[in-house]
């Protein structure tokens, strides 16, 4: 029986120091809990976040959208700090995931999400490239780039990024770089924002241009319309549709189809022009492939 998959952005959360605190007043830790449900409810909400699992202190939770989870989270994260409730630490990842029988998620994409958890200090989020990726340039340029970082019990290495202020330092990812590839690094990154605030100040029309991203994975392969200027993603396509079902969706063949169906569903929208995100991908293969699908299906980038 093949799995029932879906692209989706998971958010782990946990409350820092619970175990330590339970242990002097598990009374006052568990009302803390009950009001912290509340909080991330009506946080969530607008963002369409949907709470499918919990355990004690962690809720785990999906979105549609790496935009819509990120946004959510610094909403949570600035309610609680305006409560006064325990601090709690994220962690996101945009990744596959299969749906069991009783709409609880589970996979890699879902423990990439709770290792990056681990990471964060109380007060923050640790996000991974791919949702980075996702963000407008604006967003990203707000992150604080955490380098490679390695994720426990896992052989995978992965980029990583933190929605904090600068003074919280995380303890618990490793530096690999030389304190002067730091500095080249912000330099580099000052330099980015300098020529992003020209960019946006010469022509502020481009903004409006929807932008088409893409994600693959090793199966399947995504393609997203997103407005940037109003942070909502405005038509997708995905070889994880029922249409899909028995098919595989990792080749160039699945990746051409795909192209031509964001086309479509972006012509139904009155979308001809977009512009091109490869998400960080060599443009080759199954990432080129879907590009030039679409241009062939009328989409002009």
């Amino acid at each position: 029986m093949t799995d029932q998959r879906k692209l989706v952005t998971i958010m782990a959360l946990d409350v820092a120091g619970y175990s330590r605190a339970s242990e002097k007043d598990d009374s006052a830790m568990a009302a803390a809990v009950g009001r912290l449900r509340s909080v991330i409810a009506d946080a969530i909400a607008p963002h369409g976040g949907r709470v499918f699992n919990t355990a004690g202190d962690g809720f785990m939770i999906e979105f549609s959208s790496a935009i819509s989870a990120v946004a959510a989270a610094q909403a949570l994260l600035a309610a609680i700090a305006e409560q006064d409730l325990p601090a709690v630490r994220i962690g996101l990842h945009l990744g596959d995931v299969i749906l069991s029988a009783n709409d609880d998620l589970l996979g890699h994409g879902v423990n990439v999400a709770a290792r990056l958890m681990a990471l964060a200090q109380p007060g923050t989020a640790v996000l991974s490239a791919p949702v980075q990726m996702q963000l407008s340039e604006a967003a990203r340029s707000t992150l604080r780039p955490l380098g490679r970082v390695q994720l426990d019990k896992m052989g995978t290495r992965i980029e990583a990024f933190a929605i904090a202020p600068k003074n919280v330092r995380f303890t618990r990812v490793r530096w690999k770089r030389a304190r002067r590839w730091v500095f080249a690094a912000a330099g580099l990154v000052l330099a980015a924002v300098v020529a992003l605030a020209c960019w946006l100040a010469f022509a502020p029309r481009a903004i409006t241009i929807p932008r088409l991203a893409v994600f693959r994975s090793l199966h399947h392969i995504y393609a997203q319309l997103i407005d940037d200027a109003k942070g909502v993603t405005l038509a997708s396509a995905s070889t994880t549709e029922t249409a899909w079902k028995g098919r595989t969706g990792g080749n160039i063949a699945a990746a051409k189809e795909i192209g031509k169906l964001i086309a479509d569903r972006a012509k139904e929208k009155g979308i001809k022009r977009v512009v091109f995100d490869r998400g960080g991908y060599i443009y080759h293969g199954r990432v080129k492939s879907l590009a030039e699908a679409a241009r062939e299906a009328g989409l002009e980038f």
